[in-house]
Protein backbone atom coordinates (compact mmCIF):
# COMPACT_ATOMS: atom_id res chain seq x y z
CA UNK A 1 0.00 0.00 0.00
CA UNK A 2 2.96 2.49 0.61
CA UNK A 3 4.51 2.22 -2.83
CA UNK A 4 1.32 2.93 -3.95
CA UNK A 5 0.79 6.08 -2.44
CA UNK A 6 4.22 6.80 -3.34
CA UNK A 7 3.81 5.81 -7.19
CA UNK A 8 0.52 8.10 -6.94
CA UNK A 9 3.10 11.49 -5.15
CA UNK A 10 0.64 11.17 -2.05
CA UNK A 11 4.04 9.52 0.20
CA UNK A 12 7.65 10.73 0.05
CA UNK A 13 9.73 7.46 -1.06
CA UNK A 14 13.13 7.84 1.46
CA UNK A 15 16.25 9.57 0.30
CA UNK A 16 19.38 7.46 -1.88
CA UNK A 17 21.24 6.05 0.41
CA UNK A 18 25.14 6.62 -0.37
CA UNK A 19 26.96 5.82 3.19
CA UNK A 20 27.60 2.74 5.32
CA UNK A 21 24.93 0.02 5.31
CA UNK A 22 23.79 -1.66 8.78
CA UNK A 23 24.08 -5.59 7.84
CA UNK A 24 21.21 -7.43 6.41
CA UNK A 25 20.45 -11.19 7.22
CA UNK A 26 17.06 -12.17 5.51
CA UNK A 27 15.92 -15.47 6.88
CA UNK A 28 13.35 -17.92 4.51
CA UNK A 29 13.35 -21.14 3.01
CA UNK A 30 16.03 -22.35 0.66
CA UNK A 31 14.50 -21.80 -3.15
CA UNK A 32 12.08 -18.93 -2.09
CA UNK A 33 11.64 -15.84 -4.51
CA UNK A 34 11.95 -13.73 -1.78
CA UNK A 35 15.44 -13.37 -1.75
CA UNK A 36 15.30 -12.14 -5.39
CA UNK A 37 12.20 -10.11 -4.72
CA UNK A 38 13.83 -8.95 -1.04
CA UNK A 39 16.74 -7.96 -2.87
CA UNK A 40 15.77 -6.33 -5.56
CA UNK A 41 13.06 -3.45 -3.74
CA UNK A 42 16.10 -3.14 -1.64
CA UNK A 43 18.04 -1.62 -4.43
CA UNK A 44 15.68 -0.16 -5.98
CA UNK A 45 14.27 2.03 -2.37
CA UNK A 46 18.08 2.96 -1.62
CA UNK A 47 19.48 2.72 -4.96
CA UNK A 48 22.92 0.87 -4.36
CA UNK A 49 23.48 -2.79 -4.16
CA UNK A 50 23.06 -4.18 -0.24
CA UNK A 51 25.14 -7.14 0.78
CA UNK A 52 21.99 -9.25 1.92
CA UNK A 53 22.91 -12.48 3.75
CA UNK A 54 20.66 -15.56 3.37
CA UNK A 55 19.95 -17.74 5.89
CA UNK A 56 17.78 -20.68 5.16
CA UNK A 57 15.38 -21.85 7.34
CA UNK A 58 12.41 -23.99 7.54
CA UNK A 59 9.15 -21.27 7.58
CA UNK A 60 6.92 -23.71 9.46
CA UNK A 61 9.23 -24.80 12.02
CA UNK A 62 9.56 -22.44 14.96
CA UNK A 63 13.34 -24.05 15.81
CA UNK A 64 14.58 -23.89 12.49
CA UNK A 65 13.29 -19.92 12.27
CA UNK A 66 15.02 -19.39 16.14
CA UNK A 67 17.66 -20.69 14.80
CA UNK A 68 17.58 -18.53 11.83
CA UNK A 69 17.43 -15.78 14.46
CA UNK A 70 20.39 -16.15 16.68
CA UNK A 71 22.61 -17.14 13.68
CA UNK A 72 21.49 -13.41 12.00
CA UNK A 73 22.27 -11.98 15.61
CA UNK A 74 25.62 -13.54 16.21
CA UNK A 75 26.81 -12.72 12.53
CA UNK A 76 26.62 -8.83 13.57
CA UNK A 77 23.09 -8.34 11.52
CA UNK A 78 21.52 -5.13 12.42
CA UNK A 79 18.24 -5.99 10.51
CA UNK A 80 16.84 -8.98 10.47
CA UNK A 81 13.57 -10.34 7.76
CA UNK A 82 11.81 -13.11 7.93
CA UNK A 83 10.17 -13.68 4.71
CA UNK A 84 8.12 -16.02 3.03
CA UNK A 85 7.65 -15.96 -0.79
CA UNK A 86 6.94 -18.53 -3.51
CA UNK A 87 9.42 -21.73 -5.16
CA UNK A 88 11.89 -20.02 -7.69
CA UNK A 89 12.07 -22.10 -10.93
Amino acid sequence: MELDAAAAGRLALPPKVTGHLTPVALTTSEGSEAVADFSGQLEDTIGTRVQVELIPVGLYDKESIADGLHRAQVGGAGVVVLACGGLAD
